[in-house]
């Protein structure tokens, strides 16, 4: 009779044993057989990604709750400020935001029509090298 080691209910891996006890670290949940499921009591799958370096996915709720709170705090100090210098932050604040508006305008102009025409002048450039490593042969 071969009998399997309990696997781990989440990972599927062979559960890991105490050391020196020669106890494994699975509980068997009551009712149920010894060789039937267990229910892995060590620690959490997630813990083998951290020690790997991986990063942790990142959950939408996260997210939103992240920019909720910039939000906030944000508005908090914008609304501190413009308070405590009788509304003058207002007006630099509108004056960088008229300064952002002219830059994007300025990438729109000029900027990404410039990146294209140099894309352009590097395609050639690209095609002429090889084509002089065809002829060099």
């Amino acid at each position: 009779m071969n009998q399997e080691s309990p696997r781990d209910a989440i990972t599927s891996k062979p559960a890991p044993l105490l050391p020196g006890s020669g106890l494994d670290r699975t509980a068997v949940r009551p009712g149920v057989p010894p060789g039937g499921p267990h229910v892995h009591a060590g620690l959490p799958p997630d813990h083998e990604r951290r020690r790997s370096g991986e990063p942790a996915p990142r959950s939408g709720r996260e997210t939103v709750l992240g920019f909720v709170l910039v939000a906030v705090l944000g508005g908090t100090i914008i609304f501190f400020l413009n308070f405590v210098s009788f509304g003058i932050f207002s007006y630099v604040l509108c004056a960088a935001l008229a300064v952002t508006a002219v830059g994007f305008l300025h990438y729109l102009l000029w900027g990404y029509a410039l990146s294209q025409e140099l894309a352009e002048e590097m395609h050639r450039a690209r095609l002429e090298r090889e084509r002089q490593l065809d002829e060099g042969r």
